[in-house]
């Protein structure tokens, strides 16, 4: 888990972002725009492709996808 407590997975062609309720402790899940994935991004979250099984650490690539 990332330190500022979000993850982003691309699922096929679409992206979800992960995180832990800090209330209840459980897993919370939302899609994304592209946009707001690269803004996260360049913000330092880090962004996995579940189709590959691989973390996206090149900006190239996330323009892409």
């Amino acid at each position: 888990m990332h330190e500022s407590g979000i993850n982003i997975f691309m699922i096929n062609q679409e992206f979800f972002a992960m995180s832990t309720c800090m209330f209840c402790n459980r897993t919370v899940q939302d899609s994304v725009d592209k946009k707001v994935v690269k803004y996260l991004f360049y913000a330092g979250v880090k962004v996995f492709n579940f189709n590959t099984g691989e973390e996206v650490d090149d900006e190239e690539i996330l323009d892409e996808l």
